[in-house]
């Protein structure tokens, strides 16, 4: 990878972070109007809106303890070998730390 490479990536991935948080506030922004025109669902001309509902779920104690085991045999058997690893590269960026003030 050159330094143009590396250049692009970093603002390639800088105007991905803004595109991203644009998004979410928009994604708020679209989930109320389909609410407030009480529809679960639009059809537009660049494509459909809908509402999607998931569940996320609250588990007793006993499972909490149950998956706490669970984590800690994976230890183990990370640690004597008999778990396996896959391992796959790539990378990772992260951007120059800039002083607010001196913009």
């Amino acid at each position: 990878m050159n330094k143009d490479t590396m250049e692009l990536y970093a603002k390639l991935e800088e105007e991905k972070r803004k595109i991203e948080e644009r998004q979410a506030e928009i994604k708020e922004e679209a989930l109320t109007f389909l609410k407030e025109a009480g529809s679960d669902k639009i059809e537009s001309d660049f494509g459909s809106f809908t509402i999607v509902a998931r569940k996320t779920w609250k588990y007793s104690e006993k499972i909490a303890e149950l998956d706490k085991t669970l984590k800690t045999q994976k230890k183990t058997e990370e640690t004597d070998g008999t778990a396996t690893a896959e391992v796959k590269e790539s990378i990772t960026f992260y951007p120059v730390k800039t002083n607010p003030t001196t913009h």
